[in-house]
């Protein structure tokens, strides 16, 4: 007889950081969406389809990402202010 297969542990899918280069699981790094119109989105939680940044949640990888135009760069559009906003206050609930 053969011997059962045992259940395989499920993988989390990796990201990685475009600032400090760093893989994590999908779900703990912040994402930001180029839209089919062009324009920047930050995602939260669920599904938005594009082409995507992610970012730690780590406030010297926003900022450094911020000063280099590290996702401008990755998403080929500009970000605006309100989107910059939204991942710094990110990154602060995320620490505190």
């Amino acid at each position: 007889m053969h011997p059962m297969p045992t259940a395989r542990a499920k993988t989390q899918p990796t990201r990685m950081c475009v600032t400090c280069r760093s893989r994590l699981p999908k779900t703990e790094l912040l994402r930001v969406v180029r839209t089919a119109p062009g324009e920047a989105v930050f995602v939260r939680q669920g599904k938005r389809f594009g082409r995507t940044a992610y970012l730690c949640p780590a406030l010297s990888c926003i900022e450094q990402a911020r000063r280099k135009h590290l996702v401008e760069r990755s998403l080929n559009c500009d970000i605006g202010e309100q989107i910059w906003a939204e991942l710094a206050a990110a990154g602060r609930a995320d620490q505190g």
